[in-house]
């Protein structure tokens, strides 16, 4: 029953909510655009499946996706929306700080004629290249997370059904 099932429920998995109304054939595009993102999220969901499968008591195909989807597919989407939530954020803030510290000593070096103050300054407006290294460090990690591909389809598609 277990490999029937798990036939099963990977069919079942484009009936997932998080997919709802989109076309397959953008799904399957992003499959290719999003090819190693995808294979994290194939290796994820079999693991899930195949740990499900063996440790289930109930093994209908409908009772797995539900489990698979709940409990691994929908906290991880969150997971990912908040990171880079948090990430766009701090990158806004520290651009934010950065920049204003960085006109205030400017202009303040200016009225003085003092260069050093100036320097100062664009140093400080420079911070926001540190902080938009941050930024894609932090974007990058997340597109290594397994369920990506799946954030990425919802992201790009406008599908925000993920739960």
């Amino acid at each position: 029953m277990g490999e029937r099932a798990g036939i099963k429920v990977q069919k079942s998995w484009l009936g997932m909510p998080i997919l709802r109304g989109i076309d397959p054939a953008i799904v399957i595009r992003l499959r290719s655009d999003e090819q190693a993102a995808f294979e994290r999220f194939r290796r994820a969901l079999r693991s899930a499946l195949g740990e499900r499968l063996r440790s289930a008591a109930d093994s209908r195909a409908e009772a797995l996706a539900e489990e698979i989807h709940s409990d691994l597919i929908v906290p991880a989407i969150y997971d990912i929306k908040g990171r880079l939530e948090s990430a766009r954020s701090a990158l806004a803030k520290k651009a934010s700080v950065n920049l204003s510290l960085g006109a205030i000593a400017t202009a303040c070096g200016l009225f003085a004629n003092e260069p050093i103050l100036v320097a100062a300054g664009l140093a400080a407006a420079a911070g926001v290249l540190t902080a938009e290294h941050k930024y894609v460090d932090e974007a990058r990690e997340v597109e290594l997370a397994d369920m990506y591909f799946l954030w990425r389809v919802e992201d790009r598609h406008g599908n925000r059904d993920s739960g």
